[in-house]
């Protein structure tokens, strides 16, 4: 299922493409990059948590900071 979803995405993602008005701007490739680092480096941080064992305290601080970080991000 991991390869068929985003395969799958593909089309939709094209139908929005040519649907939804906007313009790409200059500085656009390079926060997805950014933001695609972020979230490869989160990924991996969360599962050496997982591994060591600290799963009782590793889960919960997920949990909170993965509510927190994009509701506080959009406060301005």
């Amino acid at each position: 299922m991991t390869v068929v979803s985003p395969l799958c995405a593909i089309p939709m993602i094209a139908a929005f493409l040519l649907l939804v008005p906007g313009r790409l701007g200059v500085s656009a490739p390079g926060w997805g990059a950014l933001a695609g680092i972020a979230g490869l480096f989160g990924i991996v941080l969360l599962y050496q948590g997982l591994a060591s064992g600290a799963m009782a305290v590793v889960a919960p601080v997920t949990a909170v900071t993965s509510a927190l970080v994009p509701s506080s991000a959009g406060w301005r």
